[in-house]
């Protein structure tokens, strides 16, 4: 399913196949949410008795992002690129579209994501071979 931009493909795993796993706390932003909705809706109408878990943690996103100066004339300014990216480090970027700069307890209380997995979220995305955000202090 597509929805504002957004494209929605689901692998659905049985459980006995898979270890169990805790059902996490993250934060899904409301227009992602609402295509998890719909696509839950569908697929217990079509398989009755069965229960549906999210499980955010195995999960992955695709991010087409821009790095640079989005009011700059020059293109090489504007670097656009894909970032295959886990779902939890996909909530963290997202919460810049609205924000150029966020402290710690601000990503915590918007993304709901637990501390210990929040910090190694954090340290990919700032300290790992690809910075995608810069930490202050450095």
């Amino acid at each position: 399913e597509e929805s504002d931009g957004v494209d929605l493909g689901v692998t659905v795993l049985t459980t006995g196949y898979w270890p169990t796993y805790t059902p996490d706390s993250a934060i899904i932003p409301p227009g992602i949410s609402v295509l998890l909705d719909q696509y839950k809706t569908y697929y217990l109408n079509k398989h009755s008795g069965r229960k549906l878990t999210w499980q955010h943690s195995l999960s992955f996103c695709t991010l087409k992002a821009t790095f640079g100066d989005s009011n700059s004339t020059e293109k090489k300014l504007d670097l656009k690129k894909e970032l295959n990216v886990s779902v939890y480090q996909g909530l963290v970027l997202f919460l810049f579209n609205n924000s150029n700069k966020l402290s710690y307890n601000d990503v915590k209380e918007s993304t709901g994501i637990e501390e210990e997995e929040l910090g190694r979220v954090l340290q990919s995305l700032a300290c790992g071979k690809a910075r995608v955000l810069k930490k202050v202090p450095p």
